[in-house]
């Protein structure tokens, strides 16, 4: 009968060894699948990231050259509309010498003030 009983609290023994060293090796394994996690976490995060500064680093790129070629194209259409030719040039540099040499804007200065 001894010899039943010690059989049994031996079974038991390894019963509960065989359990801690399963937990022991499941707790591993948790712990490097929470590592895991993490690292493609941060893999993950620093890759959206880069993405994220290219994708607004093209955007600004792209909205600085629509800018430039709009402004151009303002300037290109203000150029023939605001260029005088030589000779309305010319008349308003004779009308200018005239005003000047005549007194004229003095005048006009004082009447405003």
């Amino acid at each position: 009968m001894n010899d039943v009983i010690r059989k049994v609290v031996q079974a038991e023994d390894e019963a509960r060894r065989l359990v801690e060293e399963a937990r022991a090796a499941a707790d591993l394994i948790v712990a490097g699948a929470r590592n895991k996690a993490r690292q493609l976490t941060e893999d993950t995060r620093l890759q959206t990231k880069t993405g994220v500064e290219q994708l607004l680093a093209t955007a600004d790129r792209e909205a600085r050259l629509e800018k430039q070629r709009r402004v151009d194209a303002v300037a290109a259409g203000l150029d023939g509309r605001f260029r005088p030719d030589i000779a309305a040039r010319q008349g308003a540099v004779d009308a200018a010498v005239r005003c000047v040499c005549s007194g004229k804007w003095r005048k006009q200065l004082s009447d405003r003030g």
